[in-house]
């Protein structure tokens, strides 16, 4: 019995999810950018807006605060995640970009890295379940064993016996058919 390859749509949909764990990766990669470029400050929620964002709560909050350049600036966060017990007038620790004051994350653990994780997830998942299931239908079929054939042949059957052999001959091998 030959050995049974696990199918082309699991091949296919582990490719796809390692693609999109690729793509998760990216994520953490630009928060851990911004962590390092970005700077402090304190802000203020003011209000709240809605917000489409996957796995996130359905409303982000309006924040105001005063930049490096003493310039105020109303944004929202580019992940609401975290923000599920916020409320009006609540102060919060913000991280910003400099080059673009607008582009803002909370400084807490799910506000910065909550959505690269997620994503990262989104992609890892996937991944890992197809992995374990072409493994295990790899594992399931028995390997082709190889029979063994019962012959009557065996090496003293090569040789020709019947020539007188000296010192110098060598045997002569039978031609097989």
């Amino acid at each position: 019995m030959a050995t049974k390859r696990p199918s082309f749509v699991l091949r296919s949909l582990r490719l796809l999810a390692f693609a999109a764990t690729l793509l998760g990766g990216y994520k953490l990669v630009s928060t851990a950018i911004f962590k390092d470029a970005s700077f402090f400050a304190q802000g203020i929620i003011l209000d709240f807006e809605p917000t489409e964002e996957a796995f996130a709560p359905a409303r982000t909050p309006l924040i105001a605060f005063i930049d490096f350049a003493d310039q105020k600036q109303l944004a929202t966060p580019e992940s609401a995640l975290g923000t599920e017990a916020a409320y009006l007038g609540q102060k919060v620790v913000i991280r910003y970009s400099p080059d673009n004051p607008r582009i803002l994350r909370l400084d807490t653990f799910l506000g910065m890295w909550g959505s690269g994780v997620a994503s990262l997830l989104f992609g890892l998942i996937p991944f890992l379940f197809f992995h374990t299931r072409i493994a295990k239908a790899s594992k399931r079929t028995p390997a082709r064993k190889s029979a063994k054939r019962k012959s009557t042949l065996n090496v003293s059957h090569l040789v020709d016996h019947t020539q007188n052999m000296t010192d110098t001959d060598k045997p002569v091998v039978r031609r097989m058919r």
